[in-house]
């Protein structure tokens, strides 16, 4: 099954917006994304990839 990561770099987009765009596949990914969007002095967009198969039950 594909994803719309896949097929639109959301990312890429932002930035050509003039925003910051970052795309993070793993968690360890995700605290220095958020630390650069917040250094960056600009509009961010933080595109976390997720795992459609993973499951949590609470």
């Amino acid at each position: 099954m594909g994803t719309l990561e896949e097929r639109i770099p959301s990312a890429k987009i932002f930035e050509l917006m003039g925003c910051l765009g970052e795309t993070v596949k793993t968690h360890d990914e995700i605290r220095p994304a958020l630390g650069g969007a917040f250094n960056s002095g600009k509009r961010a967009a933080i595109n976390v990839g997720a795992n459609p198969d993973a499951c949590h039950t609470l």
